[in-house]
């Protein structure tokens, strides 16, 4: 038995090849200069996450004329592919008997979607909600604010009964940093980045390398 128990996955930038899927259905919908000024209000505290959810979901459905189908939503987020080099990654944490968690601040039609594909033990993400008739209604349950990942992975990691160092994150931005910090091993994937993690990871081979060495305890973050 190795040391891994979990490794966590944001979803957004990768298991998925694009950074958000709230930016993508804003340029969707053609409201991506009003989801810019209220992304800056929430990273300056004048608006709290839900409220920042509120206000995107009302761009949208103002666009629709107030009605505003779940199917537009579901169809176009379908669209997405699913990066299917993490197979082997998601096959090599079964063998190990570790498990696999998806916690990411998009939305979860997308991520229900990637959860299934790769057969996830446990996923978390933001909810749209829909009234009888499949209309969304502006807001929804904020289950993972963005900034917020860290909070959700520790809880989860003490539900398992799992230390730090038995925690693996895998993220792609500065939305993760919380996250990054609840875990033993923390692996910043894609492009180059500044933000504070244990290793880069280029593409999902060099993440499951890099699973590989810390398991086996050849890799220690920070050496």
């Amino acid at each position: 038995m190795g040391r891994i128990g979990l490794v966590a996955f944001d979803v957004d930038g990768v298991l998925v090849p694009i950074k958000s899927s709230w930016e993508y259905l804003h340029e969707f919908f053609g409201t991506r200069k009003e989801s810019r000024k209220y992304t800056e209000l929430y990273r300056s505290g004048k608006i709290s996450y839900y409220e920042w959810m509120y206000l995107d979901t009302y761009e949208w459905i103002a666009r629709f004329n107030g009605k505003l189908p779940k199917r537009v939503i579901v169809t176009e987020l379908e669209k997405i592919p699913i990066n299917e080099e993490f197979k082997a990654v998601f096959t090599y944490v079964r063998e190990i008997g570790a498990k696999s968690a998806m916690i990411s601040g998009g939305i979860n039609i997308l991520v229900e979607r990637v959860a299934r594909h790769f057969n996830a033990d446990f996923w978390f993400s933001n909810v749209l909600l829909f009234d009888d008739n499949d209309y969304l209604i502006p807001g929804g349950m904020p289950v993972v604010p963005a900034d917020k990942k860290g909070e959700v992975l520790r809880s989860l990691a003490n539900q398992l009964g799992l230390k730090k160092e038995e925690v693996v994150y895998i993220g792609d931005s500065s939305w993760d940093e919380s996250a990054f910090k609840e875990a033993g091993l923390s692996i910043i994937y894609g492009e180059e980045k500044e933000y504070p993690a244990c290793i880069h990871a280029k593409n999902a081979d060099d993440v499951l390398k890099a699973l590989e060495s810390y398991n086996n305890g050849s890799y220690v973050c920070g050496d």
